[in-house]
């Protein structure tokens, strides 16, 4: 405006300088070559200090860590250096489930090897199962020596007494014992060798029950054909006729009692049928013998009459030869059923083939 002052330069340098930064008056006596001193800059007004803000760095330009663009790690504070990761121990535990089931994979597959090997047949396993078959061929006909003796006991042509006995288990024992040697040979692992085997184990069963019977059975066999074969020659006028009579028929019906006990059906069928008849012939002399002494007896007299017609009675007693002829023709049947040459001739030649 027009009613205000003039103002110089120094005056208007003055306005600008704040009071506390304006130069103190100087002393009475003047310095020479000083300079005058710089008004202070007004800081600017600080603003309180606040947790910094970043901002999203920009797609493709990852910032670097404490710098504005890239995001503060979690939970950590800006500035400080990041914790470096501890990388875990591996569990004892699980190491030791792993070599654990490491070992066990091992084992598994040595153990299939291992079968898998012990199946394989070989050319030297086939000879030995030949060689065994001979063998059973050979003790088979070695019971069938001895069960003969046993068979024809039972007619008398033979005599089997307790040592035959035992001799005869023993081979039987040997003979199932080579049976039992064959089916612990690796060619029992080739099918049509097994195949044969198991028919040749079926009929050998029937075989050996057989012959077990036949063991029992021959000496009470043998006993009762020499008791009841000993008929006495006497006339039926000899004073000693009753007598020899009841000693042949105790002798001949106890020995007839312990075939009936035979393990065989048909032994003991014929001892039964055999016992029947001397209890007849018996029964018949035990009345002649009621009668009194034949000396005694007088022509005409009812006592003589009924001593002929026991005497007729005992005469026309047949014998149960029948029985005999029945029994032979049933171990006969039984022998054949179990007889076992076939069988093993037929596991020989399928180990033959089996072989090559």
């Amino acid at each position: 405006m027009d009613d205000q002052l003039p103002i110089d330069d120094e005056q208007r340098n003055n306005a600008r300088t704040p009071s506390h930064a304006q130069p103190r008056p100087q002393s009475a006596q003047p310095q020479t070559n000083q300079q005058p001193m710089p008004p202070y800059q007004q800081m600017p007004p600080q603003r309180p200090q606040t947790s910094p803000q970043y901002q999203q760095p920009m797609q493709g330009q990852p910032g670097a860590p404490g710098q504005p663009g890239t995001p503060p790690m979690q939970g950590q504070p800006y500035g400080q250096p990041m914790p470096q990761k501890v990388a875990k121990k591996p569990s004892t535990g699980l190491i030791v489930g792993i070599v654990a089931a490491v070992v066990a994979v091992i084992v598994v597959l040595a153990i299939v090897v291992a079968v898998v090997m012990s199946r394989r047949i070989s050319a030297a396993d086939y000879t030995a199962g030949t060689n065994q078959v001979a063998t059973m061929q050979r003790h088979y006909t070695n019971v069938n020596t001895k069960l003969r003796e046993a068979y024809l006991s039972a007619y008398g042509s033979n005599s089997f007494q307790a040592k035959d006995k035992k001799r005869l288990q023993e081979r039987l024992k040997i003979f199932q014992e080579d049976n039992a040697k064959f089916e612990s040979l690796k060619v029992m692992n080739d099918e049509n060798v097994n195949t044969e085997y198991q028919a040749y184990k079926k009929k050998a069963a029937t075989y050996v029950k057989f012959a077990n019977e036949m063991i029992e059975s021959g000496e009470a066999l043998s006993t009762a054909a020499q008791a009841c074969n000993s008929r006495p020659s006497v006339s039926s006028y000899d004073s000693s006729f009753y007598t020899k009579y009841s000693e042949y028929v105790s002798g001949c019906k106890a020995a007839l009692d312990n075939v009936s006990k035979s393990p065989n059906k048909d032994i003991a069928q014929y001892g039964k049928d055999l016992g029947d008849y001397v209890d007849k012939v018996g029964n018949l002399i035990s009345q002649m013998q009621a009668l009194g002494d034949i000396s005694s007896l007088r022509y005409g007299t009812t006592e003589y009459q009924r001593f002929r017609e026991l005497l007729n009675e005992f005469s026309n007693l047949k014998a149960p030869y029948n029985s005999v002829t029945t029994l032979s023709q049933a171990l006969q049947d039984s022998a054949e059923e179990a007889d076992l040459s076939d069988s093993l001739r037929s596991l020989s030649d399928s180990l033959t083939d089996a072989a090559g």
